[in-house]
Formats: C-alpha cells, structure tokens, sequence
C-alpha cells in the first residue's frame, strides 16, 4: 500500500484505487465477488453492502473473506433479510450498520440474536425514537446471550467502567473498543458479565444528574427511562 489513508470508494472505481487501503461499497453483491479476488484481501479493510435486498448468493461462494459492513437503509423493510446474511459469519466478521430510523430497534435485537456486531449510524436521534435507543441499551445490559458489541453503546460502557470513569467522559481512559471487522468478538464469559455490570452501576450515577429517571430491572440493575 502506498499510504496509510483508509479510501472509502464505489466498486467501479475499484482499479483506480489499487494498491491502496479501502473500503469498497456496492449494492449488488453479486458484482463484488467477480471484481475482488484473494489478491486484493491485503489491500481491503472492508466491503459495504448498501441495501439489503439484493441476492446474497454471489457473497457465499466468494472466497476472499474480507470483513462485510451490512448498511441497513429501510429498517422495518429489510429486517427479515438479515437471515439470508447470517451464513456468511462462518468465515468473517460481519457488522450490521442501522441508522436511527423508526424500527431500527428490531434490527437491532435480530442482528445480535444472529451474532452480527452492529453500528448505530447517525447523530442525535429524534426524540420519539428513544425509547427505542434505551430499549438498545436495556438489550445490551440485560440479555444474558449478546456476545457481540452494540456501537456506539459498546464504547459508552466501556468508557464507563474504565479506570479514569470518574473523570469526564471524553477523557475516560481514552479506550475505544475494538473494530468487530477487524477482530471477532470473543464469547462474553462471567468476567465480561461482571464488568457490564459495574458499568450499569456509572450508568445509573450519570443518569440521576441527567434528564431521565432510573428505575430498577432484573437484579437490582438500572434501567434508564426518559422523565415525561
């Protein structure tokens, strides 16, 4: 590679960009494997799937197991086609990134119930949706079976039960956490459990100084709620 630059480009222009770092977007899938062979694995940080509707075939039978960016564009639309993707996690990592729109939620709990890891895209959601968001962030906090990172509530967390949580959150000890297309997330075990658990617990500090409520959920744990 010629620069340490990360180049986000359409398929078509994929030979102009060779030799460089890249992540390549299409929405036909089909496409993908006919242009990207295992020669260009060194140079692809990932690939984006833009849509969900086209058929997944020509992904099963390509054989460069580069990292897949699922970029989900009509949540309530394309929830059921997550399933035909799920067959792909056998031999990459695959991210499901949803934009706050209304049913985003749905696709969130369907992608971590297959494994996917998820991306929540956008700025500040709109105020109906988050009751949504919260049900996310209860999704991550109180399903004994997610084993897969929810960003960017993954990373909240982590910044919470780091060791500088005390200190303000921009400055929480500076730790992201890790790329899911870059590395598989390892099963949570009782120690992982522990720690999301004394997250919650900074979770619920920050909360009484903000604009909601906290009530209590299974175990004793916090569960946020927006104040009416």
């Amino acid at each position: 590679m010629t620069d340490s630059l990360l180049y986000n480009v359409p398929l078509a222009l994929v030979d102009a960009y060779r030799g460089r770092h890249l992540v390549v977007r299409s929405r036909d899938p089909d496409l993908i494997g006919a242009a990207l062979s295992t020669k260009d694995r060194d140079d692809l940080a990932y690939v984006q799937i833009l849509g969900l509707s086209a058929p997944v075939d020509g992904l099963l039978r390509w054989e460069c197991g580069t990292p897949l960016d699922l970029v989900v564009e009509k949540p309530t639309e394309e929830l059921p086609l997550l399933y035909k993707y799920s067959p792909l996690l056998s031999d990459r990592p695959v991210r499901v990134s949803v934009p706050f729109a209304p049913g985003f939620g749905k696709v969130v709990r369907l992608a971590i119930s297959l494994d996917f890891a998820v991306k929540l895209e956008g700025s500040q959601p709109a105020h109906s949706l988050a009751e949504e968001l919260l049900g996310v962030a209860s999704d991550y906090l109180y399903r004994p079976s997610v084993s897969v990172p929810v960003e960017f509530v993954h990373s909240l967390f982590l910044a919470f039960f780091s060791p500088g949580a005390s200190e303000p959150l921009g400055r929480a000890g500076g730790r992201s956490a890790p790329d899911p297309l870059r590395n598989r997330p390892e099963r949570r075990d009782r120690r992982q459990a522990i720690h999301r658990h004394g997250a919650a617990i900074r979770f619920q500090r920050i909360c009484q100084r903000a604009d909601c409520r906290v009530d209590h959920g299974r175990g004793g744990m916090p569960r946020m709620r927006i104040r009416r």
